[in-house]
């Protein structure tokens, strides 16, 4: 079933429970699209705490954003992420995506504001803690690995991986 239901942040979302173990919430930050996602979670029983943690989207995606600025040199995993792409493409598509066309040039503050929105993705933990994760992807053409940024609930990162 698809209903609908307002936050405060965010205004009206959709959400579509009609997908078995898979919740889709269909959002809009700042005019784009935006995704969120929940497999396996106890969505109703959880429904208000995860409503708040949504309706700070805001927060989310400036968190995001500086952990991935203040990390870029710090994690092996998050330098890969940007790195291996100036390995696999051609320099139009480099020059396109980042603004440069070698991994030296690249400069992160200037290409995270470029990036699309994040997802957001819900799943069950073992000893049932809420946490999310952030999906990144640099462009909706290559999005072949995915950038991760883990939160726990008080919105506090607790990792940074590619998948």
């Amino acid at each position: 079933m698809k209903y609908k239901y307002m936050t405060k942040n965010l205004g009206e979302i959709t959400i579509n429970d009609d997908l078995g173990f898979l919740i889709i919430i269909e959002a809009q930050y700042k005019g784009k699209k935006i995704s969120i996602s929940f497999a396996l979670v106890d969505f109703d029983e959880n429904f208000d705490t995860y409503m708040k943690i949504i309706d700070r989207y805001d927060e989310i995606y400036k968190k995001s954003k500086e952990a991935i600025i203040e990390n870029i040199h710090k994690n092996k995993d998050l330098e890969y992420y940007f790195s291996h792409y100036f390995d696999i493409l051609d320099k139009q598509e480099l020059f396109e995506i980042f603004g440069v066309t070698k991994f030296e040039e690249f400069d992160v503050k200037n290409i995270i504001d470029k990036m699309e929105y994040p997802r957001l993705y819900f799943e069950n933990t073992l000893d049932n803690a809420i946490e999310f994760g952030v999906q990144y992807n640099v462009s909706q053409k290559h999005n072949d690995i995915i950038l991760w940024i883990y939160f726990d609930e008080n919105m506090d990162i607790k990792s940074i991986f590619y998948e």
